[in-house]
């Protein structure tokens, strides 16, 4: 329960004031060394880890119509899309591009999806919003009763591999660190992927950093936290291995580590293309599969450096999501039409960057932008959702998220099983958040993110964090519960710099780099388009 001795009520300023210099947090992480940092260095989420931009893929060019994908006509397009991206993988990669019009998928008796298994395949859409999908019929689970498990009309995947063998860890690493020592010779070599994971009640004390759990948290009691990691090797010298970004939680030979291989898909990418589902009923949360993930548009599973960029997704379940992958990003897409149940979201990832999306439909999909299961490193940026709830941390042990200059009706849209909490282990930063509603009746107006309900009965209570870090948020909370939050800053007025990620990014390479400059000019398109605001800038007009 909250304990009055520990409130810190700050009174919220204009809602678009700003402070006048710059951020004393941004200060101290640019005085600290990785481990004393008050939050990770964010800025290598994304394709090239920020470094590049997703540069327009040239290379052999497949045409669906050559396979018998007409668009316009009466008949499904699947299979014949489908062959077409075997193509593509047979030939090692290419680009699936499309004519304008639209191409009917999933629109007979037997469920039909598209599946890209090879690296290097891109679907390209003829100009944005001119290639039009047509998802027909939902997509069922094959458990009926995992409501929310139903596949991607568009998945990209390696499949499903048997699990090599695992070394363990024998050296300690801090956070930060590039550098990881095996037990042993991995024979691995540059290039390769590898998952660094570790779950034991025994390290529940420093991932919780002292909080209390609740006894219905089943699987924290019982199995304890869960870390898990995506990393691409750098170099290779007997059985130390460098790593291409840096580790994002500290490692010590007291747990019980593992290092294995992993298969992923690289360079695969879903670009230009107006994909839109079936789903017209006002939305009711676990009503059933067709509500929950009957149409989720496109998957990105096991990939590295792989994209979605610049779709319109319409009537979906949900848009796009990044599952155990690194370094891959979700930008420039829009969401529209009826209410579904989740926005953008990584699962089980390393360093995914979402940004620059706009969720228009009316009332915004039920769980707003988020990540979950195991992800860290993950940058939701200059996200747009005028009508949302809020953000989601859907539970089971993610850590290290920053929520960068998101515009939200709501703050909060979290979600995850009761047995799965907390919604977010730490390292949660909420950077300059502006939301535009109001709360609901007899809803404090101090932040609390541990506020634990007294009952066991009560299954769901308020979002839970460890310790996070909350900078410049504008909107109807005025204060913060300081017994449990890690840091909070300028409550009422946003600081500078406007944007962490792009700071973070700045200071590593010695300059913003040109990607960013230029998708930051679509976004301000974007913008326009969708919402008619003629200026970009957070809580612009």
């Amino acid at each position: 329960m909250k304990n009055p001795l520990h409130m810190l009520l700050l009174v919220a300023c204009a809602p678009l004031a700003w402070a006048d210099d710059a951020s004393p947090t941004w200060q101290d992480f640019q005085r600290g060394d990785a481990a004393q940092r008050p939050f990770i260095d964010f800025s290598w989420a994304g394709v090239h880890y920020g470094e590049q931009g997703i540069a327009a893929v040239r290379t052999t060019i497949f045409k669906v119509a050559d396979y018998g994908a007409v668009p316009g006509d009466a008949v499904d397009d699947t299979d014949a899309i489908q062959r077409a991206i075997d193509a593509a993988g047979a030939a090692g990669g290419g680009i699936v591009q499309f004519d304008p019009g639209t191409y009917l998928l999933n629109s007979g008796q037997t469920p039909k999806r598209l599946i890209v298994s090879a690296s290097n395949v891109v679907l390209r859409g003829a100009r944005q919003g001119q290639t039009h999908f047509k998802m027909v019929n939902a997509l069922a689970p094959a458990d009926p009763n995992q409501l929310w498990a139903a596949p991607a009309l568009v998945t990209f995947t390696p499949g499903k591999a048997q699990a090599g063998p695992a070394w363990s860890v024998a050296a300690s690493a801090r956070v930060g660190d590039t550098r990881l020592v095996l037990s042993s010779p991995a024979g691995l070599q540059p290039g390769d992927v590898v998952r660094i994971e570790m779950q034991s009640t025994a390290a529940n004390a420093g991932y919780l950093e002292g909080r209390s759990t609740r006894r219905i948290w089943s699987k924290v009691n019982t199995q304890g936290v869960k870390v898990l990691e995506t990393h691409e090797v750098a170099s290779v010298d007997g059985a130390v291995l460098l790593l291409k970004a840096p580790l994002t939680t500290a490692i010590g030979r007291r747990l019980p580590w593992t290092v294995r291989k992993a298969a992923v898909l690289r360079n695969v990418g879903f670009e230009g293309i107006r994909l839109e589902g079936s789903f017209h009923e006002p939305f009711v949360h676990h009503k059933n599969a067709y509500h929950d993930s009957g149409f989720c548009g496109v998957e990105l599973d096991q990939t590295v450096h792989s994209w979605v960029l610049r779709n319109q997704f319409e009537n979906v379940t949900q848009p796009a999501v990044i599952h155990a992958g690194a370094a891959n990003t979700i930008m420039l897409n829009t969401i529209a039409g009826n209410r579904g149940h989740l926005s953008f979201a990584a699962t089980f990832s390393t360093y995914s960057l979402i940004g620059l999306n706009i969720d228009t439909t009316e009332e915004g999909q039920w769980h707003g932008v988020g990540a979950s299961h195991q992800s860290t490193g993950s940058v939701f940026w200059r996200d747009v959702a005028p009508g949302s709830r809020g953000i989601d941390s859907h539970a089971n042990f993610v850590r290290n998220t920053l929520f960068d200059a998101i515009e939200s009706r709501g703050m909060w849209g979290q979600g995850g099983n009761y047995a799965d909490l907390p919604n977010h282990l730490g390292g949660l930063v909420i950077w300059n958040f502006h939301q535009t509603g109001k709360l609901a009746a007899g809803v404090s107006r101090t932040l609390d993110f541990w506020d634990l309900p007294d009952s066991d009965a009560k299954q769901y209570g308020p979002y839970t964090a460890v310790n996070p870090v909350l900078v410049g948020y504008v909107g109807p909370y005025s204060g913060a519960n300081m017994a449990n939050i890690g840091r909070v800053e300028s409550m009422g007025r946003h600081v500078a710099p406007e944007s962490l990620y792009e700071a973070l990014l700045e200071r590593r390479l010695g300059g913003l780099p040109a990607w960013l400059a230029s998708a930051k000019q679509e976004w301000a398109v974007l913008l326009k388009a969708r919402l008619g605001r003629n200026d970009p800038a957070l809580a612009g007009k």
